[in-house]
């Protein structure tokens, strides 16, 4: 990607945004990532951060950035904003449904279940006492996203400035607590010089 010198800097920055999905029936519960920006509400009183997201206009990046989406991973954020801790079994529930990536609001560009998405070496690992049919222990991972935790695409997918995206979860399994997912679209991103 050709760059004009003394006017843009090409960096890794991936683009990231977190949602809540909610309780819900099989097939009801619906995500739409990116569609809260920056200081938007996550959840009731509990606005988006830099751990949530860093796009600060809804959907679409800041004008004279662009990014070159090479690859995309998700993980599920150890964390209580969303009223409790993620289980297994939730996780399996977001696992067991599809996405979509769209541009420019209604052009589906990928459509693939949400399980071959790797979780990018970030989470939390289980392990559960059989008698007790609860979860005892758990780790986190290391966090580092290597090559083999993202899902890369066979040509890289252009997000010029202004233009619109999302990523859509739906048709999963039913949720039984509400659970906060993130998702990454990594590349080589383009800003202006400042």
């Amino acid at each position: 990607m050709p760059l004009k010198q003394g006017t843009s800097l090409l960096h890794t920055q991936p683009v990231y945004d977190s949602i809540i999905l909610p309780i819900a029936a099989a097939g009801v519960a619906v995500g739409l990532f990116f569609a809260i920006p920056w200081a938007g509400l996550i959840a009731a009183a509990v606005p988006k951060t830099w751990r949530h997201t860093n796009l600060v206009q809804a959907s679409r990046m800041e004008r004279g950035n662009e990014i070159q989406i090479d690859s995309l991973s998700m993980f599920f954020p150890r964390t209580a904003e969303a009223g409790a801790f993620a289980t297994m079994a939730d996780m399996d529930a977001v696992r067991a449904g599809n996405l979509r990536l769209r541009f420019g609001g209604d052009t589906d560009f990928l459509k693939v279940p949400i399980a071959a998405i790797p979780n990018g070496g970030m989470g939390v690992t289980y392990s559960t006492d059989a008698a007790l049919g609860v979860e005892v222990n758990f780790a986190y991972n290391n966090g580092v996203s290597v090559a083999q935790n993202r899902f890369f695409l066979g040509q890289p997918i252009v997000l010029e400035e202004q233009e619109t995206i999302g990523v859509t979860f739906e048709n999963m399994d039913a949720i039984v607590a509400p659970i906060e997912v993130t998702f990454f679209l990594w590349g080589p991103n383009i800003r202006p010089v400042r």
